[in-house]
């Protein structure tokens, strides 16, 4: 039996869980976030500035990620991804209950993040790195094209409930779908020990000094550079997606269908990034998809009143991007450094996601509110796109590591991992 034929028959239940789990995890708010943006404004009067600097309190997660990535390392992901889960199912009741004000909405923010860390890419695609190797770039798509199927969905389902409702049911369905899906997924995906010879053993004293001689490596500080530079864009387009193309002139159920069309992008994106990821140069493969996040917003930029047609096109631009984005970091993290501290790695890589993501929603509100549209915001955000292109080219220059099992105290590491002790 072929190496990737065993791959699948053993692992396939932890790929199905974790797509599940980050089908109703933190990563979907990114998708449906501006349509609760909206709804807000309307009932409160606030400005886009100010719930943009409610939904900029995400970045609280950036303090906790390396942290949770620590902890992942030391005792495993599954009390972890087990925490955060209910975290998280908690964080969108209490949106639905709370008494409405700026400051509460900020808290309730800020424990959706720490939860959302917890509950996120970190942990699942940890455990998915460990069960894979020849089909990893597969896998990691696989498992994340669980953000883009919910993503395709939930803006229609969630317009209807909001419109039946009001936006405080939205979020009584989001903690729904925590319960229901989230949870059981934790069960399936741990259903079954990992195979001896691909386990993931807790990082213990002697095996630290790798922790620290990481911020050494030219490809932790690449791929920290490219994450930060591409997520900017992406997260500040996709939280004020559906104002943009209100601003655009379309009306708020057009806006609604072309935030699902951009989710099917993700979709499509996830798969297609997974598979070229496993076959060709990735590292091309990151800088020409990267690249097409900056060609679709200067192409919404360059015709004033855009048709549907070619709102559609630039969608699906930007949503392939996205989708490939959830696909490049974990992969990259995994073949650049050293699978026993992959958590420590990710966690400090998410903290530059989740920075990155505060300032994104914070300075596209901040700066429409400023010009009166969002044409500074956009122009910034396809120049940081071809930066973060650039990196992930750069990146290519760097030296793989080899990951191979982690050795017994007192034996002599990996190749890759003496390396990456050395320094």
């Amino acid at each position: 039996m072929k190496m990737t034929d065993m791959e699948w028959r053993r692992g396939w239940h932890v790929v199905l869980g974790a797509f599940l789990g980050l089908a109703s995890g933190p990563l979907i708010y990114q998708h449906i976030s501006s349509i609760f943006m909206l709804e807000m404004v309307r009932e409160f009067g606030w400005s886009r500035s100010q719930v943009s600097s409610i939904m900029g309190m995400v970045a609280v997660g950036a303090v906790t990620a390396p942290i949770t990535g620590y902890v992942v390392d030391r005792v495993g992901a599954k009390p972890v991804i087990f925490a955060g889960t209910i975290g998280l199912a908690i964080a969108y009741m209490l949106y639905a209950i709370l008494p409405s004000s700026i400051g509460n909405y900020r808290l309730v923010v800020a424990l959706s993040a720490v939860s959302g860390v917890a509950c996120s890419a970190l942990t699942y695609t940890r455990t998915v790195n460990a069960w894979f190797d020849k089909q990893r770039g597969t896998a990691l798509a696989i498992a994340a094209t669980g953000v883009a199927v919910s993503g395709l969905v939930m803006p229609l389902v969630l317009r209807q409930v909001i419109d039946a409702e009001g936006w405080r049911g939205g979020y009584v369905l989001l903690s729904t779908l925590v319960w229901v899906v989230g949870l059981p997924a934790i069960f399936l995906m741990f259903a079954r020990p990992q195979p001896e010879r691909n386990r993931l053993q807790p990082v213990r004293p002697a095996q630290r000094e790798p922790w620290r001689a990481m911020f050494r490596l030219p490809a932790f500080w690449l791929i920290f550079g490219a994450m930060m530079f591409v997520h900017i864009p992406a997260v500040g387009t996709l939280s004020h997606f559906v104002p943009v193309m209100v601003s655009k002139g379309f009306n708020e159920d057009q806006a609604a269908l072309l935030l699902s069309l951009y989710s099917f992008s993700v979709l499509i994106g996830r798969l297609c990034v997974g598979y070229f990821l496993d076959r060709t140069n990735p590292h091309y493969v990151a800088f020409v998809i990267t690249m097409s996040g900056a060609i679709g917003i200067l192409a919404l930029l360059a015709i004033p009143l855009p048709g549907i047609a070619l709102a559609a096109c630039v969608t699906m631009l930007l949503g392939v991007q996205m989708g490939a984005e959830l696909d490049f970091l974990p992969y990259f993290v995994s073949r650049h450094m050293t699978l026993r501290i992959y958590a420590s790695v990710y966690g400090i890589m998410t903290s530059s996601i989740l920075l990155s993501a505060g300032i994104a929603v914070q300075t596209y509100g901040l700066l429409y509110d400023l010009n009166g549209n969002y044409t500074v915001a956009l122009i910034v955000g396809a120049i940081f796109f071809a930066m973060g292109a650039l990196a992930f080219l750069m990146l290519g220059r760097v030296p793989l590591a080899t990951n191979e099992a982690i050795p017994d105290e007192g034996e002599p590491p990996p190749v890759g991992e003496r390396a990456l002790a050395e320094g």
